[in-house]
């Protein structure tokens, strides 16, 4: 049978006063957003600036066996009606095959997609495009732009993929993984500007590799020169090294790579950041017999914060893993699946935590318990509300759609 797209929504007081006829609240009976023939996949979904939400996904209806080829999409209002096409709206189409994509929308409500294809005869992801997005979803500019493309010259590239945006006062900036001939990975960095012109040299510059480069992420550093953080982990094994880089327009360095968990026991797995004017807040996964959950600090001008002090945001007997993070104010909170012994009747509970921008804990040591249900491994996900309350969900195996709000 053929799996259906669905969306659902749990409401909070907190967040509507009133609530229109066409959501659908009841999570036993979602609202489809499309049934037509195919599989979608990958699914994107951030709001509007009316209260509304965009859903995207990768779709495979008009595909003859090759993979998802199209990215389709629907734009919701605030009461929740549909104002796109039944079963979506075309976005972007490939002849061949669409190996990923992102669409991320920016605080003056402009809107980006980017996306790696496949070209006939070539088993990877051979050509890296971006377009912008009106709010109908269509193209603004005339022709899609090409940021990379695969060949042995000039750059030696196999394959391109996983990408991501940020957008200042200078332009666009774009970073990208490529695997190169050999197997080697790397992270390339390109700019382009409102009109769709790149600023970048084709392919972009490279910022992280080649080689020993895994995941990586980009933000804003906010300041007056629009320099950006790479962050990304050195390796894909236990124990990799976490790095970031600041790198200005061009893409050259402003300061690092350094190692913001020098002296830990390196990665396990997850990691994530977040940054302001000042500098930049790392959390992470810690390798070893039990995956821990700790944070660190780097300034703005690259030196250890916190005084150099790495804190334990959960470092209890037993797992700590699949952590959401988010900052209000100035406050980080973070939840996480928590397996920790006396964990009962699952495996694992859901756990969250406050801390300041001194990287105090708020909370009691190792966290609160914010769950605790027969399920195998949760992936909790939260909200915070306007008075920085958590709102934490999750859907298990047992108990269904789970949500719970923490003050």
């Amino acid at each position: 049978m053929k799996p259906i797209l669905l969306i659902s929504f749990l409401f909070f007081p907190v967040f509507f006063a009133v609530v229109n006829a066409q959501w659908i609240l009841d999570p036993d009976n979602p609202m489809p957003v499309c049934e037509a023939e195919g599989l979608e996949s990958e699914i994107t979904v951030f709001g509007d600036e009316n209260d509304g939400i965009y859903v995207f996904w990768l779709d495979s209806r008009n595909t003859a066996g090759t993979g998802s080829s199209e990215i389709y999409g629907q734009h919701y209002n605030s009461s929740g009606y549909a104002q796109w096409e039944t079963d979506g709206r075309l976005i972007v189409s490939h002849y061949n095959r669409i190996f990923d994509y992102t669409i991320q929308r920016f605080d003056d409500g402009t809107m980006i997609a980017g996306w790696a294809s496949k070209s006939d005869g070539y088993t990877y992801s051979d050509s890296l495009h971006v377009r912008k997005l009106d709010d109908d979803g269509l193209a603004v500019w005339a022709n899609d732009l090409l940021i990379a493309n695969a060949g042995f010259e000039p750059n030696a590239i196999l394959s391109v993929g996983e990408m991501q945006f940020v957008k200042d006062d200078f332009s666009y900036c774009m970073a990208f993984y490529i695997t190169y001939y050999g197997g080697s990975g790397g992270v390339h960095m390109s700019r382009f500007d409102e009109s769709g012109s790149l600023l970048s040299p084709p392919d972009g510059v490279q910022v992280a590799g080649p080689g020993g480069v895994g995941h990586a992420g980009l933000l804003p550093a906010f300041d007056l020169n629009n320099n950006v953080y790479l962050f990304y982990s050195g390796g894909n094994g236990a124990g990799a090294p976490l790095n970031c880089v600041k790198l200005n327009t061009s893409g050259g360095v402003v300061w690092g790579p350094e190692n913001v968990i020098d002296g830990t026991t390196g990665l396990a797995y997850q990691f994530d950041a977040i940054s302001d004017p000042d500098g930049i807040t790392f959390v992470w996964e810690g390798s070893g017999n039990n995956t821990d959950l700790f944070t660190c600090r780097f300034n703005a001008d690259g030196t250890q914060g916190w005084n150099g002090n790495v804190f334990p945001i959960s470092d209890v007997e037993g797992q700590q893993t699949i952590f959401d993070l988010h900052k209000s104010g100035n406050y980080y909170f973070i939840t996480w699946s928590d397996g920790r012994p006396g964990v009962d009747p699952g495996n694992y509970d859901i756990y969250a935590q406050i801390f300041g921008m001194d990287g105090n804990m708020m909370w009691a040591d190792d966290g609160i318990p914010v769950m605790s249900f027969n399920t195998y491994i949760p992936h909790p996900k939260m909200g915070v509300t306007p008075d920085n309350s958590l709102v934490i969900a999750h859907q298990s195996t047992v108990a269904g759609y789970t949500a719970q709000k923490v003050m």
